[in-house]
């Protein structure tokens, strides 16, 4: 994996894993930390990949309306509300 910071290839897994469960890494040039979404536009969102892309898909896919994304979402156990916050009851 590329060091999202300074290109470099000479990085490392680190022990443990984020809050959302991605494995960590470190880069034995800059010494930097990051994960796969460091540098991403999916960096600071507090919810996993999967989850994002599955609401994303179901939304313009089936052309479904908000509402009827988070009863689908509620369907699969992730509960949103009307603001998109999620909570995973798994």
């Amino acid at each position: 994996m590329h060091c999202p910071h300074c290109q470099s290839t000479r990085t490392r897994m680190l022990s443990g894993l984020t809050s959302l469960g991605y494995p960590r890494y470190a880069c034995r040039e800059c010494h930097g930390q990051f994960n796969e979404r460091t540098g991403t536009p999916l960096n600071y969102i507090e919810f996993r990949t999967e989850v994002v892309m599955l609401v994303v898909y179901h939304y313009l896919r089936f052309k479904l309306s908000l509402d009827d994304v988070v009863e689908v979402m509620a369907l699969r156990g992730i509960h949103l509300s009307s603001s998109f916050g999620v909570q995973s009851h798994r």
